[in-house]
Parts: C-alpha cells; sequence; structure tokens
C-alpha cells in the first residue's frame, strides 16, 4: 500500500466509520497525547497535515506524517495503553476524530467494520514498513531522494525540521543534499 493514498475500502463503510466520529478543527502546532482519563484518537485527516513523533533524551524523532484522505493515530489507538508517541498538528487541520471506544463497539456490530479495522491495521504496518525502508537507506542523498519518491506532494508543506527528523539527519545534513539535489541528472530508481 501507498502510505500517500488513502485506504482502500467501500464509500459506505468509510461512511459509516465516520459517522462513528466528530469533525473537529485544530490549528497548526497543537498537540495530541495521551492521558489517563483518555487514548489519543483516530484521525481522519479532511485538510492539513500531522507527525506523529516520539521523543529521545531532548530529541523529538518524526516516525510518520499525514495529510489528506488518510487515517493517524499512535500505537495507543490500537493497544488501548498508553503510547510514547504523539501527534502535532503542522498544518491547520479538519479531521474527523474517532475514540477508539466507538470504532471497537461498532466492530461488536458490523463485521464490514471490523474489516474496515483489519485494513487500518495493515496500513499502518506498511507506513511504517515504509518508513523504516527510507531511515535504513545509508546516504542522506537516497534517503531524501526515497522520501520525494513516496511523499512527494509533502515537501513543501511541512517545515525542513521535520523532513530531517522524519529521514533520522540533522538539518544541515538535508539542506546540503537539497543544494546538491539540483546536481542531479535523475531521481533515484528505489
Amino acid at each position: 500500500m501507498n502510505p500517500s493514498k488513502p485506504i482502500v475500502i467501500r464509500p459506505d463503510i468509510l461512511e459509516r466509520v465516520l459517522s462513528l466520529g466528530i469533525p473537529k478543527t485544530y490549528e497548526r502546532g497543537q498537540l495530541f497525547t495521551d492521558t489517563q482519563q483518555s487514548l489519543n484518537p483516530l484521525l481522519f485527516i479532511r485538510k492539513g497535515i500531522v507527525r506523529s513523533f516520539y521523543r529521545i533524551e531532548d530529541a523529538k524523532i518524526t516516525n510518520a506524517i499525514s495529510s489528506e484522505g488518510t487515517f493517524s493515530c499512535t500505537e495507543s489507538f490500537f493497544s488501548g495503553l498508553l503510547g510514547h508517541t504523539m501527534i502535532e498538528v503542522l498544518e491547520a487541520l479538519e479531521v474527523i476524530e474517532i475514540k477508539r471506544e466507538n470504532l471497537y463497539m461498532a466492530y461488536q456490530s458490523d463485521p464490514s467494520i471490523e474489516q474496515f479495522g483489519r485494513l487500518l491495521a495493515e496500513y499502518h504496518l506498511s507506513v511504517l514498513e515504509r518508513n523504516y525502508l527510507i531511515i535504513s537507506v545509508k546516504s542522506a542523498r537516497d534517503r531524501y531522494m526515497l522520501f520525494l519518491k513516496l511523499y512527494p506532494t509533502l515537501i513543501n508543506r511541512i517545515p525542513l525540521k521535520y523532513v530531517a527528523s522524519f529521514l533520522h539527519l540533522d538539518q544541515a545534513t538535508l539542506s546540503r543534499v537539497r543544494g546538491e539535489k539540483k546536481n542531479y541528472a535523475a531521481v533515484s530508481t528505489f
């Protein structure tokens, strides 16, 4: 599955899933964090961009970026336990916010929604696998080129510090690679 494309699901099932949630808007910079009272919701992004990140010491490491027509959540949504990742709004956001308990109750009464849950989990695993592929590439240039191939619409919409974090590079290295890109004859064949 391509992480820049939505889950392929019948429109009637998607409509039922989205009816479980509440439309909300969020401003750039807002955070979704797990608390003892509530876990991060499942977000269907109608407009905007979010990133999922975790902390290692003082660094915030981006592990996923999601935009229009896709779902975003943290591991706590699937596990039901407090997680280690958070979601940050990178661009003004319009979403349908679905609480875990609402979706799980719908699984009990509607097998097609339960199938959606399986597809959602498979989709998020494929996104994580693709993101792992990006950071497993040795050269900074190849990481950046692979990012451009897999996420072509995002590069001009998110701050470079988050792209650098996602690629496990420092900003100076990413800036150097972007400057050198003008000299590349063709995009890498990943």
